[in-house]
């Protein structure tokens, strides 16, 4: 329910304008995968694009390499 409600408020921001980021992140079988789901039906339900990425190799081994492959996702 608390992660809900933050992901609601987040929503709620980047409508006014201000943009907004989640970073949801855990152990396998944690439940990142459904509430990253959440998330994507609440933006899509106030009009907001959602992208996801995933932790690669390249990622962990580049600097800003997960920001590149969001720029390159917009």
């Amino acid at each position: 329910a608390e992660a809900i409600r933050q992901i609601t408020n987040s929503v709620k921001a980047a409508t006014g304008e201000r943009g907004s980021a989640l970073l949801i992140c855990g152990e396998p079988g944690t439940g990142r995968t459904r509430l990253l789901e959440e998330a994507s039906l609440i933006a899509s339900i106030h009009g907001l694009k959602t992208i996801w990425l995933s932790e690669t190799a390249t990622a962990v081994e580049v600097p800003a390499e997960a920001f590149r492959l969001l720029v390159t996702a917009l």
